[in-house]
């Protein structure tokens, strides 16, 4: 289904897709949200928010000179609570270096 999703501009990203359970219209249950960016995050959802466990897995562009360009991976594993990370997490970034706390 195609979500509601909020792109970085405010606007709604049409783009985005949701697979998963809803409750009243909002992501609620088990899903997962891919946009077209490679932006995703499999896990729980309450009322329409990242909430409980889940898995986020954010672009990001490492230049490492200005003909060369790489895009790779940050992965955040871990508890979420109003749409953000909150208590125990594992983060894996694009160089392969990982933090757990």
């Amino acid at each position: 289904m195609r979500s509601k999703y909020l792109g970085q501009d405010g606007e709604p990203d049409l783009d985005s897709t949701y697979t998963g359970e809803f409750k009243d219209g909002l992501y609620h249950g088990k899903g997962t949200l891919v946009v077209k960016d490679g932006f995703t995050y499999t896990g729980d959802w309450v009322h329409g928010a990242r909430e409980g466990t889940g898995v986020l897995r954010v672009p990001v562009n490492d230049t490492k000179n200005e003909y060369f360009k790489e895009v790779g991976f940050e992965v955040y594993e871990g508890q979420f609570l109003n749409d953000l990370l909150h208590g125990q997490a594992k983060a894996t970034y694009a160089d392969g270096t990982t933090y757990e706390g």
